[in-house]
Order: C-alpha cells, then sequence, then structure tokens
C-alpha cells in the first residue's frame, strides 16, 4: 500500500469482530508507533496494551470518546509519556504532541494491516484516571495522553468528503 492510499482511505473504525489480534500484528503496530519523530529524539512515548475482557471494559468506561463501543475492541491501547524527560514549563504539551505523532503511525499501520482502529479522548475525570493508574499499576511519572480502540473491522467505514485544500489552509496571512 502507498503512504498517500493509506492516508487517504483510513477511517475512525468503531464496529469490531470478535476476533483476537495476533501478537505478531500487535508489535507491528508498536514497531510503527517507534518511529515516529518525537521531541529532541527523546522517544518517551510508552503504550499499555491491553486485551484482556477486564481491562477493556474498565477504559471503556472511563474513556471520553468511546463510552458504549471501545470496551467491544479486542485490543486497546492507551499511550502515555514519560513525563521526567520534559522539564521545561514550555513543554507542558509535548507529550500530547509526542504520542500524537505516535499514535499517527499506528493508525496508518492499523489500515495496511486490514484492522480498523479509532482514536478516543482520553478521560471522564481525574478520580477515573487516577483509577487507571492503580489498575494497571502506570508509574506516576507517566503522562495518560490518549487511547486507541483497535481490531479487525465488522462494517466498512463511509468515505467521508474533505474540505478543499484552499479551505483548510492560508498562505503568509489571513
Amino acid at each position: 500500500m502507498e503512504l498517500q492510499e493509506a492516508i487517504r482511505e483510513r477511517r475512525s473504525v468503531r464496529k469490531w469482530l470478535e476476533k483476537k489480534i495476533p501478537e505478531k500484528t500487535i508489535n507491528q503496530l508498536i514497531d510503527a508507533a517507534s518511529w515516529a519523530p518525537s521531541s529532541c529524539n527523546r522517544q518517551a512515548v510508552k503504550i499499555l496494551a491491553v486485551q484482556e475482557k477486564e481491562g477493556r471494559e474498565f477504559l471503556g468506561r472511563i474513556t471520553n470518546g468511546g463510552v458504549g463501543f471501545a470496551h467491544k475492541a479486542p485490543l486497546l491501547l492507551l499511550f502515555m509519556a514519560d513525563s521526567r524527560v520534559y522539564s521545561l514549563p514550555v513543554e507542558r504539551h509535548t507529550p500530547y504532541l509526542d504520542c500524537a505523532a505516535a499514535i499517527q503511525n499506528l493508525l496508518l499501520k492499523a489500515h495496511e494491516l486490514g484492522l480498523g482502529a479509532v482514536w478516543l479522548n482520553w478521560c471522564l475525570n481525574q478520580k477515573s484516571e487516577a483509577e487507571t493508574y492503580k489498575r494497571f499499576k502506570i508509574p506516576a511519572y507517566f503522562t495518560i495522553c490518549s487511547l486507541v480502540a483497535a481490531g479487525y473491522p465488522a462494517i466498512k467505514a463511509e468515505d467521508i468528503p474533505r474540505k478543499p485544500l484552499e479551505q483548510f489552509f492560508v498562505r503568509e496571512k489571513f
């Protein structure tokens, strides 16, 4: 698959088959994410892969973007970044940017591998986030950034039209 083809064809999928994703495929997803650019090449992103039913149900209850369906994905990937490497106040958004780059790589790879995935908002509240740290034994120095749900698609996602390029950007000034 050509890169431009993957970029244009990839869609968010919210309904999956009840089919386990092989370990080799999961490793390919993580590998693609690991090659994303990161600030100062820090490579601070860490991904927690959750396949067990109880863990998926837990995350599905507290995600802000996947309530009602995220837990049905055979694989949930919790993206976080090691906050110890971001020391300057101006870097407060950098963990999220580093995770976003890794997520985009993973989403494109998932599409190439015939998987359907959706990038989800993270958490409903601080209490739920604290429970997540405890439930999965996540060290406090990790910043949880986002969640991705993935699996073999049960439906073909619709083609969504895009704005014309002239509506997407501005040259030099408004």
